[in-house]
């Protein structure tokens, strides 16, 4: 049956065309098993046609039907006149916009472009304190528990695997206070987990103790378990641009933490910026390290220290990889990083180069953009739509132009006429006189 090659599975009787009777080999409940959402059952048919593969042109017996569906933009549903609770659903239509900003999908949603949004911690925060938007706040659990595993298969040194002792994994569970990140770095937008399962989750126990914050007790079952003097750990995460990254000083552990982006595609090479929003409370700090080269299987050495956001010049190359280090002196207080991003500057001018008076506008636009240059003199140009990943999105022209001002229109797609989704976009012009930047905001 894994393989695929059986014919038959026993144990499975069709009763009538709405009934299955499933006899099972032991005893056991599956109803934990069906109740995931990504459990279904679909009907054969549905994956005979590889002109129409069921990943992009589902069925099912939903609230609604998939009526449009344009990759990295949106998903338009419509109503299912045949689903089975008469009267249901409310809505004739829902409209999904594919918004990885949240700063854009926060300005589209004070612009009432959005009937709702998802809320990241810091924006929680704040809608939390407005009173045009607390009262209309939805707050469920999540179905899920976000957690971090030990890898049981750790080796020190000597040989020992600290992580399969129950007492190691207690002692950090112990170690961590789980309410001050919560208050402190979601905002109080999360829930203590007192265990694998969440608390919407059938067969959660409310009255499970949990863990609290006891750094003596995190000691002494560190001790009675032979790792009284600690032991080295490193941890490594990944960030790509959209998250935030929070070090807390965990007792006896260490008081900095260091955090190692994946390797970051730039699709081209020019002049950079390392820009990034932190918390820095009174005893902390954090400090940057780039490297990078057009080999991303051999980035090179990591550059000097980089303390304050800002301009890093020229490109180290195509790939990029940044490493943070995060320091605490006090185990109250953390630094907290926010949005990470490399960019080109905003309307930035190339040193020794002419200023070729690229503007955009409006600024947000939605979704037409005006690009506005002006030539110091006759010459090739290339005008072109990057991602904040680099990626090129659409070339707007490549040709000869006279010296004077000049305009371009930009729909808001990709070159090959798809709607690009809200966000943050460059427009660069290149020239034999100079080249130019402008950062612009699509919104849809």
């Amino acid at each position: 049956m894994g393989e695929g090659k059986a014919k038959t599975i026993s144990g499975l009787k069709k009763i009538d065309d709405h009934t299955l009777e499933i006899t099972l080999a032991r005893s056991m409940n599956l109803a934990y098993s069906l109740f995931p959402i990504n459990v279904s059952i679909l009907p054969q048919e549905a994956f005979g046609d590889a002109a129409k593969p069921f990943s992009s042109n589902p069925v099912g017996l939903g609230p609604f039907k998939l009526v449009k569906w344009v990759k990295g933009s949106e998903i338009v549903l419509e109503r299912f006149e045949d689903y089975y609770e008469k009267g249901l659903p409310y809505l004739d239509k829902l409209v999904y916009k594919i918004m990885g900003d949240s700063a854009a999908r926060d300005i589209a949603f004070r612009a009432k472009e959005l009937d709702a949004n998802l809320l990241y911690s810091s924006q929680y925060a704040a809608m939390k304190n407005d009173p045009e938007y607390n009262t209309h706040m939805v707050e469920v659990a999540e179905m899920y528990t976000r957690m971090i595993a030990f890898n049981q298969e750790y080796t020190l040194a000597d040989g020992r695997k600290p992580f399969t002792d129950v007492r190691v994994r207690k002692a950090f569970n112990y170690a961590i206070n789980s309410k001050l990140i919560i208050e402190k770095h979601q905002k109080g937008k999360a829930y203590p987990a007192k265990g694998f399962l969440a608390s919407t989750t059938p067969g959660y126990d409310p009255e499970a103790p949990g863990y609290d914050y006891d750094p003596e007790k995190a000691k002494s079952l560190m001790k009675e378990a032979g790792y009284g003097d600690g032991f080295p750990l490193e941890i490594v995460g990944t960030s790509n641009g959209l998250g935030e990254f929070v070090w807390y000083d965990v007792t006896t552990f260490t008081a900095s933490g260091s955090l190692t982006s994946a390797v970051l595609d730039r699709g081209g090479n020019s002049l950079l910026d390392l820009d990034w929003t932190a918390e820095t409370p009174l005893g902390t700090s954090l400090e940057f390290q780039v490297r990078g080269s057009d080999d991303p299987a051999n980035l090179g050495l990591w550059s000097a220290v980089i303390s304050a956001p800002g301009p890093l010049g020229a490109s180290p190359g195509r790939y990029i990889q940044y490493q943070v280090t995060l320091t605490t002196n006090d185990p109250g207080v953390s630094p907290v990083l926010k949005d990470v991003s490399f960019s080109a500057p905003a309307a930035a001018v190339l040193p020794g180069t002419a200023d070729l008076g690229l503007k955009t506008f409006p600024n947000p636009a939605n979704p037409r953009v005006i690009v506005a240059y002006e030539m110091p003199a006759s010459g090739s140009a290339r005008l072109q739509v990057f991602d904040t990943r680099g990626s090129r999105i659409r070339t707007l022209l490549d040709e000869q132009l006279a010296a004077g001002p000049g305009r371009v229109a930009w729909d808001g797609t990709d070159s090959r006429g798809r709607a690009m989704s809200t966000g943050v976009y460059y427009v660069t012009l290149n020239t034999a006189h100079g080249s130019q930047r402008s950062r612009v905001t699509l919104i849809r």
